[in-house]
């Protein structure tokens, strides 16, 4: 991950869990401007999950502070309890994009 920078697209396999506090953080058409493809055309992130996906979530990588990324995601996943305390696996290469990190992420 070393050089990245806001907006960078990438594929793979990742450890995430949600950002805390990242609603005020609104990225309508960032993924999809980063990535090229429709964000609601894409299947949940979530290994394990059929749905498709609905929202673009603020993750964190196990190991990755500067940034988080913009997963496409199922509402359901999303609001999951155990995303928020715990990382758990994407699908294996899953679409993300880099979001510098805000004040008010945590």
């Amino acid at each position: 991950f070393r050089g990245m920078d806001e907006g960078d697209y990438f594929q793979g396999q990742y450890e995430v869990t949600n950002v805390v506090g990242s609603t005020p953080d609104k990225v309508t058409g960032f993924w999809a401007r980063h990535t090229g493809c429709n964000m609601e055309a894409q299947p949940c992130g979530m290994k394990g999950c059929g749905g498709n996906a609905e929202v673009g979530g603020h993750m964190w990588i196990k190991g990755l502070s500067k940034f988080c990324v913009i997963l496409p995601i199922c509402k359901e996943c999303n609001n999951k309890t155990e995303l928020d305390n715990y990382y758990c696996p994407t699908k294996a290469n899953v679409k993300l994009v880099a979001r510098e990190r805000r004040s008010f992420m945590h």
